[in-house]
Formats: structure tokens, sequence, C-alpha cells
């Protein structure tokens, strides 16, 4: 399995404050287009396009918004790559509907596609971060948090 070296120092930051992380790529465009063959379709180039030089981070859903609660606080550019998504340096954050049951609720995991270009300036950002403001979102929205918790 090749590792994606890029990534490393990122991963370790988010490490460091706590925050887990379940998968990354450094390139998600070149991991679709060079990844597994059994993965073909006509849609493939496209997808792989379409993600070409974007990092990508799997995440819980609670720890992917407190860091992005901490990178929007000690790197304010952040707030407007996410609200600007038509951008060429805008980020993507998704968490997906699953069924669960008979019921449809948010997974508990994050997608977080950001431009490669951005790794060293993320990763130095949240490096300068102490552990000691995380968490705050959880504590503002209590009921929310619980049930994301209890789910997950």
């Amino acid at each position: 399995m090749d590792i994606d070296l890029d990534m490393i120092p990122l991963v370790r930051a988010l490490w460091r404050l706590g925050l887990s992380t379940s998968g990354c790529c450094q390139d998600l465009g070149a991991s679709i287009r060079c990844g597994p063959r059994s993965a073909t379709g006509p849609g493939r180039r496209r997808h792989a396009d379409f993600y070409a030089g974007q990092a990508w981070l799997k995440m819980s859903a609670d720890d992917a918004r407190t860091m992005l609660d901490l990178l929007v606080r000690v790197l304010p550019k952040t707030g407007e790559r996410l609200n600007r998504w038509t951008r060429a340096d805008a980020w993507d954050v998704f968490v997906y509907l699953v069924a669960e049951g008979e019921s449809v609720v948010p997974s508990c995991w994050a997608q977080v596609h950001f431009p490669r270009i951005h790794l060293n300036e993320v990763t130095r950002a949240l490096s300068m971060v102490t552990a000691a403001p995380l968490r705050s979102t959880a504590e503002e929205q209590p009921d929310a948090a619980a049930e994301h918790r209890r789910r997950c």
C-alpha cells in the first residue's frame, strides 16, 4: 500500500490535538485514476478529473467540525474557502445521509476535500493550536452532540 507522505504532518498535527482520522489522501484524483482496476466505469475519468489536486480527509463528523472551528479561528480565510464552493480554492465538506433501520440519519463520518496546495498552510495553522480550546462546539450544542455520540 502506498503512503501519502505529504499527509503525514497534517495527520500528526490532528492526532496531537486529539482528533482522529480514518482515511486520507494527498491527491484524491490521482488515487481514483490509479486505484483498483475493479472500480471502472464511464464516470471514473470524470470523477478523477474533478478531484485532481484535492487532498481528502475522512474523520468523525465531530472531529471534522472541531478541526474546521479551529481553522476558522486561526486561519480566517478558511471560512471563505468553506462558503465559496464555486472558487478554485474552495473546500468541500460532506456528511452523507445514511439509512439506519427505518430512518435516515446523518453519517458519523465527514469527508473533507481541499486543494492539496493548502496542506502546508493548514498543517502550520493546526500545529500552532493548543488542545485547550477543543470541543467547545459540542459544549455549545449539547443535545445534538450527545445524540451524535450516542449513534456513533
